[in-house]
């Protein structure tokens, strides 16, 4: 596995993070809770009650919104990580 590509969701979900805690002490613009719904999809893999909440959300999501929305955040991670690492892949290890 890439050692940046097991960061960048740490990372977008601490950024998005700070900004929706910023953006909630603005009252005129909501956007704070999108953003900070958004960090908790991306943080999820490293909070534990985080983690407990998204499979309850997975459970009770009977149309599938949570899967697309985990498969559009795995494609950004990809996207991200082709963008820094220049497209370049390293050997796996198998």
């Amino acid at each position: 596995m890439n050692s940046i590509k097991k960061y960048i969701r740490l990372i977008i979900g601490i950024i998005t993070a700070l900004f929706g805690i910023v953006f909630l002490f603005i009252p005129f613009l909501p956007f704070g809770y999108l953003l900070l719904f958004v960090s908790a999809f991306f943080l999820a893999s490293y909070i534990p009650i985080l983690k407990k909440f998204m499979s309850f959300l997975r459970k009770k999501d009977k149309k599938g919104y949570i899967k697309k929305a985990e498969e559009k955040i795995h494609q950004f991670e990809n996207w991200i990580d082709r963008k820094i690492t220049g497209g370049k892949k390293e050997p796996q290890n198998e």
